[in-house]
């Protein structure tokens, strides 16, 4: 083989090398670019961090839901609301409820005293009764009189209430 076509070999072999390695680069860049670029960046990004928060809270015997718990109180925002339970909520509905029917029975107190309304006498004596133990149970301070806003705010949040137990909204039978 003569001398040029030695050089010709050498000088094609580095510019196929410099030509694939160039291509490889610029393909590894492009493969770069799109996951930096992905929509789930974010995700893939979170998840690394809590695998390797994973795996370092396995060494040191702390749970999965003890993780994961830990990943909520930092990563909610401040001030974040949290959700009442059923016990709550149930608790909430018997208290404006009770309320409620407070402040219609004191209504229909005051006409049977007046004359305008007459009322079964065995059904009153409950009703009494009833009235009686809202007034212990509340304190008479917290069962009015109420004016028509206070009224409002009391009917929108038993109707609220109800509606998060499964009720229809307005639903303020008492």
């Amino acid at each position: 083989m003569e001398a040029w076509q030695i050089e010709l070999l050498k000088i094609g072999g580095a510019v196929l090398i410099a030509f694939f390695g160039g291509l490889g680069s610029y393909w590894l860049y492009l493969r770069k670019r799109k996951i930096e670029s992905a929509p789930d960046k974010e995700k893939l990004q979170e998840a690394e961090k809590l695998t390797t928060l994973l795996i370092q809270h396995q060494k040191h015997n702390i749970s999965l839901s003890d993780l994961r718990e830990f990943r909520e109180r930092m990563l909610s925002p401040e001030g974040e609301m949290e959700h009442r339970s059923i016990e709550e909520i149930v608790e909430a509905e018997e208290e404006f409820h009770a309320k409620v029917w407070y402040g219609r029975h004191k209504l229909i107190e005051e006409a049977v005293e007046s004359g305008r309304r007459t009322e079964d006498p065995k059904i009153w004596k409950g009703a009494l009764k009833s009235a009686k133990k809202i007034e212990e149970k509340y304190g008479i301070e917290q069962l009015g009189p109420w004016d028509d806003f206070e009224w409002g705010m009391l009917s929108g949040k038993l109707s609220a209430l109800r509606w998060v137990s499964g009720d229809e909204w307005d639903m303020l039978d008492s």
